[in-house]
Formats: C-alpha cells, structure tokens, sequence
C-alpha cells in the first residue's frame, strides 16, 4: 500500500527544491553554495525506505538538519520520526514543502537541544 503512495505523488519530479537519488554530501554542497538561513532541498532518502521515502534537508544557523519525511499509512506524509502525538500529515510531498514555505518549520538541534524555526525560503536547484 505504501509503495501506492510514493507512486502516486510524481509532483516532486521536476521541482526546483528535488534532488532525487543525490547522497546527502551532495545535498549539503548544494545547501551551502546557495549559504542562506531557510534554503532546503527534499532528496531521496538514503535508506531507500517505503516508510520513509525521503528527507528534507534545510541550512539554518550554519547548520544542516535532515528531516525525514515518512509516508503515514495511505493517508500521506509528515516530518520526523514515528511516536509523534500530534502530527501534521499532507496529502503529498508537494503539499507538505507548501506549507513549510509559509509557516514556520521547528528545528531542534540534535548536539545542543537548541530549538529554532524557520520556513522554507530558498529552494536549492538541482
């Protein structure tokens, strides 16, 4: 069922913010050469994971954080890890980088518990 949901939503191909197959070294170059607070991309996720199809990488602070973006049943997909109590689940890929693009996208940073947000403001063309 899974599988039905990843090849149902073909709206990220073509997107100025879709990095397809690009290894997350790959992903940080491209963040870093554009160097400002908010820009992202949404690559495939290295784990090659059904349940979690791809990984959204945004640059704040000088910071890289990569988010995953993991498939919720068949009803569409949310940011993070599983075991949420509330999540915001999207119809799409699509809908869900939409949406971070006018209203803020908490981050925690992983080494110092630090949370911040920001939207996603500059899409990083691949």
């Amino acid at each position: 069922m899974l599988c039905c949901i990843i090849l149902q939503n073909p709206g990220v191909m073509g997107r100025p913010w879709y990095g397809g197959d690009m290894e997350r070294s790959e992903a940080e170059t491209a963040l870093r050469r554009i160097n400002k607070d908010g820009c992202f991309l949404v690559r495939r996720s290295s784990s090659q994971n059904q349940t979690q199809p791809y990984t959204l990488a945004v640059l704040y602070h000088d910071h890289i954080y990569n988010i995953p973006i993991r498939a919720v049943g068949n009803h569409g997909f949310s940011l993070g890890k599983e075991g949420k109590r509330h999540e915001e689940v999207f119809p799409s890929v699509v809908h869900l980088i939409e949406h971070y693009q006018q209203e803020p996208l908490n981050l925690v940073n992983r080494q110092t518990s630090e949370r911040e947000c920001t939207a996603l403001l500059y899409p990083a063309v691949v």
